[in-house]
């Protein structure tokens, strides 16, 4: 496998709002600019009470009681409880059987981010979350996964939380995937994990077993933030929110600060909690809307039915982990930047954000073709039209019509001084044959252009059918394609070594 690393502000991938951010132009809406330095000292700062570090601790050894035991599991767990250890998180929906690549890219960065602090500062402990969007409603974004060009859909009905949604039928899409891999032992394994981990009682254990089994060794820990005495830890907030409607001001300006400049992610609400009850997640209105009846008592008493918007969810994440830095994807940074002002309102670390890498994969049937065409690996961050110029252009035999005209023409001349002082009628002779000359040239310069038009096209349809793999409906690769699709070819620990230096954001595996 052959790694080369490319500057992601240079590619068209991201939108302006992070590149400026990788950039350091947006140092206001931040905590801190990336880099190993700051991070060590965001722990150095970073004080988490004990009493939330022994509930983080109990909630994870519960949930992990389900799980096969991984030693370094519990050892990471029990660290939690010192106040020397420290989270790198990330978070992501539930989606099916991984969902798209770029889900696995953002949990190797997290792990190889933690990795590097353990090594560069032995003082604190780093340990690697992934933080399950179990309370996430929007089954749409999570009910299907797309593999080589196809898409397969979770036949569900169900509403809620999808955390708590039962596995049914998922197993079914397990039959459907199971002759794809006839002949990949590796991806056989891989789908025989799927096919446990869907016999669990709702979607967010399912998920959580996947990720274990997967990545555990490495350290890494899974946790479903649906629970009553994580809640409880956000009470205060949860009040404030709810019946104070107290970071709707803070949030909405600073999203009209950088709306002046950027598109915007999310729209701040005045109240920004769900209510989960009789298997519903509804949007908690404002009473200037006509909305709820909650005081605080109900909400101490009901805690576990209150659910942060995408606003609200960053919050609770802080206030229950001592974590540092935050790993997201685009969207997620955008929207993170919209939320600083309300963090400081509330009195909570705001931490470093990261954006994840852009992976993509070249395996060696499309690194062969792709060569073949005389492209280079670089060349798969043009647009298509640019990729079918660069081949027209090199490859393209152009007669240069005017200069052989003018050619011939010179001839003619030479030939009617010669001849015109022997026999002047045989100048008419000579036109005719002049004139045949460029009109047979005309003839062969339009058969050419037509048949090399015919190989191009050709060729043209091997690259369009080629940029499909890297940018499949015009998205990038990781944003599309799901990891059975490449389970063969990926090599986490190669990935998370690569990803532990890597400064630009943007890697290109190919074999």
């Amino acid at each position: 496998m052959t790694f080369q690393s490319f500057d992601i502000t240079n590619l068209n991938i991201y939108q302006p709002i992070v590149k400026d951010y990788i950039l350091n132009k947006l140092g206001k809406y931040t905590s801190a600019e990336i880099n190993e330095t700051n991070l060590i000292k965001a722990a150095h700062h970073r004080s988490f009470s004990k009493t939330n570090r022994e509930t983080l601790v109990n909630i994870l050894e519960e949930q992990y009681r389900k799980l096969p035991l991984q030693k370094i599991s519990t050892e990471n767990i029990q660290s939690l409880l010192s106040e020397n250890t420290f989270t790198v998180c990330t978070g992501h929906q539930l989606g099916l059987f991984t969902g798209p690549l770029y889900t696995i890219y953002k949990v190797l960065q997290t792990i190889a981010t933690a990795k590097n602090l353990n090594q560069k500062d032995p003082s604190k402990k780093y340990i690697p979350i992934f933080w399950l969007a179990s309370e996430d409603h929007d089954l749409l974004e999570i009910n299907h996964f797309d593999l080589f060009n196809k898409t397969y859909t979770w036949d569900n009905n169900q509403t809620g939380a999808v955390g708590r949604m039962k596995t049914d039928l998922i197993n079914n899409l397990v039959e459907q995937i199971k002759p794809l891999f006839k002949n990949s032992t590796k991806t056989q394994q891989l789908i025989e994990l799927f096919d446990t981990a869907y016999t669990k009682e709702n979607l967010a254990d399912a998920t959580q077993h996947i990720f274990h089994e997967l990545l555990g060794y490495t350290g890494l820990l899974v946790l479903n933030p649906d629970h009553k005495e994580l809640k409880k830890l956000f009470k205060d907030y949860i009040v404030n929110d709810v019946i104070n409607e107290s970071n709707f001001e803070s949030i909405n300006n600073q999203t009209n600060e950088l709306k002046s400049q950027y598109k915007t992610q999310v729209n701040p609400r005045h109240i920004n909690f769900f209510h989960l009850t009789n298997g519903e997640r509804t949007r908690i209105k404002s009473i200037s809307e006509g909305g709820h009846h909650f005081n605080e008592e109900y909400i101490t008493k009901h805690i576990e039915e209150f659910s942060p918007n995408v606003c609200l969810r960053p919050l609770y994440q802080e206030v229950v982990l001592p974590n540092i830095a935050y790993i997201g994807g685009p969207g997620e940074i955008s929207y993170w930047l919209q939320l600083k002002s309300m963090f400081e309102k509330n009195n909570v670390p705001f931490p470093i954000l990261i954006p994840r890498a852009s992976i993509f994969i070249l395996n060696q049937n499309f690194t062969k073709k792709w060569m073949q065409l005389g492209l280079e690996v670089s060349d798969i961050f043009k647009t298509l039209e640019e990729l079918k110029n660069k081949y027209i252009n090199k490859n393209a035999v152009i007669i240069n019509i005017e200069a052989e005209q003018k050619n011939i023409l010179e001839l003619k001349e030479h030939l009617n001084n010669k001849v015109s002082a022997i026999d002047i009628t045989l100048l008419a002779s000579i036109e005719q044959c002049i004139s045949k000359a460029i009109e047979q040239l005309k003839n062969i310069d339009k058969k050419l252009e037509k048949s090399q038009k015919q190989k191009f096209e050709t060729e043209l349809i091997k690259i369009e059918k080629l940029y499909q793999e890297i940018f499949p409906k015009n998205a990038p690769q990781d944003r599309y394609f799901n990891l059975l699709q490449y389970y063969e070819t990926i090599n986490f620990d190669e990935i998370i070594n690569e990803l532990t230096e890597n400064k630009n954001y943007c890697i290109v595996i190919s074999e």
